[in-house]
Order: structure tokens, then sequence, then C-alpha cells
């Protein structure tokens, strides 16, 4: 009987031991995921508080999805982590941009040359020279001050914005005279 109890326990420890949830999120794996992003997003153009913030935040919005560490080399998962990412850089350039960044990146030679871009495009709707300035000018003004990058501009997912502002400025033209 004690022979059989010994085989039982032994037993019972190995599958206690065999069966422990691989697929759970420990400090090694919670580093090495980490890592990897960090190793993607040193190729951008991130600071490395961002980095590090892009990483945190990231493995948090990872976290709370209920996200297991074998998931993410599911394809469907691999774009819900990209796209995490993404909300992450966002709010890490919303968090840490500071005025004087904003201005280096929109400066007067940039805001003229956007101008350039879009005064031709609003003298082809119809609207005369110095209307179509003032029009360029008001959405230039308009998207600076909403933090828009030049990238943005070029960026589809920011088209809306950009006809939404360019409408705006229209109407204010409008009201004006």
């Amino acid at each position: 009987m004690i022979k059989y109890l010994k085989y039982i326990s032994i037993t019972v420890i190995a599958f206690a031991l065999f069966s422990c949830k691989k697929n759970e999120w420990t400090p090694e794996k919670e580093a090495e995921f980490k890592k990897g992003v960090k190793e993607r997003l040193e190729k951008g153009s991130f600071n490395e508080n961002q980095i590090n913030y892009i990483a945190n935040c990231t493995f948090e919005k990872v976290k709370s999805k209920d996200l297991k560490p074998n998931d993410y080399e599911k394809p469907q998962t691999l774009e819900v982590v990209k796209n995490m990412e993404k909300e992450c850089s966002n709010e890490s350039y919303e968090k840490s941009l500071t005025r004087e960044d904003i201005a280096r990146v929109w400066n007067p030679e940039i805001i003229r040359s956007y101008k350039k871009i879009l005064k031709p495009i609003f003298i082809q709707k119809g609207f005369k020279d110095d209307q179509a300035s003032y029009i360029a000018d008001c959405t230039a003004y308009t998207l600076f001050q909403q933090n828009v990058t030049i990238a943005d501009l070029q960026d589809p997912r920011y088209q809306n914005l950009i006809e939404r502002v360019g409408m705006f400025c229209q109407q204010e033209l409008i009201r004006q005279n």
C-alpha cells in the first residue's frame, strides 16, 4: 500500500509540474515581448522615453485584451498588436511633444510650401486667387494648431480631417464676405 502511495504521489507531483500553464505571461516573457517592441521602434524616429512608453503601453493593452504569448504568433493577433502599438505611439507623441518640437516640424518654410500645394487645389475648385490664398492659410494654420504633422498630410487617414478643415476655412471665408 505504501508503495502505491509513493507511485501516486510521484504521479501527482509530475502531473503538477508538467501541467503548468506554459502560455501565461511571466516576467521573462514580458521582458522578451517588450524587447521585441523596442527593437522595432529603435529603427524609427522615437526617443528612448517614447520607446519605453510604447513598449509598456502595448504590453498593458495586450494583457488587458487577455492575449497570451503564443497568441502573438497568429497573423490576426499580430495585426491587433500592431494597431495597439500605433495607438500607444500616438499617445506617446501627444504626451511628449512640446511646442518647440512642433515648431521644428511646422516652420515657416514648410507652411509656405504647404500653402503652395493647397492654393491650386482651391483655385481648381473655383475660388479666386485671394480667396484660395486665404483658405490655404487658414487650413495650414488650423492643421498646425491641431498638431497634424507634415508626414500626416500624406497619410490617407488624415484626408478626411484635411478636407473638413478646408471646408471650415471655406465657410469662414464666406462668413467674412
